[in-house]
């Protein structure tokens, strides 16, 4: 497919708002890992999505992104390219360990998964 043909595809799915119904759905792969396969545990299954489908989101993802940098405040930490979960987690860590009341210390709106 051809990138004129998807800018033209991709300017409809845009003007209609209706995204095609196999851009929603994907086939669920089940891969092997290096153990015993006789264990659910040593496989690890991939959504094989449209080709499409996939960068229509790119595009959005790519227009909206200098947007929606702007708005995070600073201590946004999770999405935002160049930032790391990581250092909230361990500004978390150190301040519930220096803390002097640490066993009652309480720790609201941390939403950590």
């Amino acid at each position: 497919m051809s990138a004129k043909c998807l800018v033209g595809l991709f300017n409809k799915v845009w003007a209609e708002e209706k995204v095609p119904d196999a851009w929603k759905k994907g086939i669920l792969i089940k891969l092997p890992k290096k153990r015993d396969l006789s264990q659910c545990i040593n496989w690890r299954g991939i959504n094989l999505l449209s080709v499409p489908g996939k960068i229509f989101c790119r595009v959005i993802l790519y227009r909206i992104k200098s947007s929606v940098d702007k708005t995070l405040r600073d201590e946004q930490a999770g999405f935002p390219e160049g930032r790391s979960r990581i250092d909230q987690i361990f500004i978390l860590r150190v301040i519930i360990e220096l803390s002097p009341d640490a066993d009652i210390l309480q720790i609201k709106g941390a939403h950590l998964e």
